[in-house]
């Protein structure tokens, strides 16, 4: 939703209705789509929705790619077992990093890292059938301007909004 992660602007969401889809939706890497999709067909995937964020402080003319971008995902299946399963295959794409933990939402598990200059956090949990991604990338000059803390924050939002 709108200001739920701070500093971040929604943009149009990218859906798909079966696993082939949602890894082409999903940016998979060629050699990786057949084993994900076939992963996702045993799991009971039915749907996914991808939204890209922008960083809401448009860059200088000339000064290069955007400043920090941003991720929501939510993956649908049709059990409850189907997400946590998934949310098992995602979590290590996620390490190595400093573990993140999200209180008030149970079952949830992500990771931070910072690197070339760039910090990263991206948080997985589980709501029901559904499976949610919710992750950043910002410069490590942005003190207070984004943190681990405000994706923390977007998480537990989306939880209490979405928690069935």
């Amino acid at each position: 939703m709108p200001g739920e992660l701070h500093g971040f602007n929604v943009a149009e969401p990218a859906t798909a209705t079966n696993p082939q889809a949602w890894v082409a939706v999903n940016q998979f890497p060629a050699g990786e789509r057949a084993a994900t999709a076939g992963r996702l067909r045993r799991l009971g995937f039915t749907g996914g929705v991808r939204e890209d964020l922008a960083w809401a402080a448009p860059s200088a003319p000339g000064s290069g790619p955007p400043a920090a971008a941003g991720l929501s995902i939510v993956e649908q299946f049709h059990t409850p077992a189907g997400a946590r399963s998934e949310l098992t295959a995602e979590l290590p794409a996620l390490e190595p990093g400093t573990p993140i933990t999200v209180a008030g939402v149970p079952g949830a598990s992500g990771y931070s890292s910072s690197g070339g200059g760039q910090d990263f956090a991206n948080v997985l949990f589980t709501s029901g059938p559904d499976l949610y991604l919710v992750g950043a990338e910002w410069p490590t000059t942005f003190k207070g301007k984004m943190s681990v803390q405000y994706l923390v924050t977007a998480v537990q939002r989306e939880y209490q909004r979405t928690h069935r």
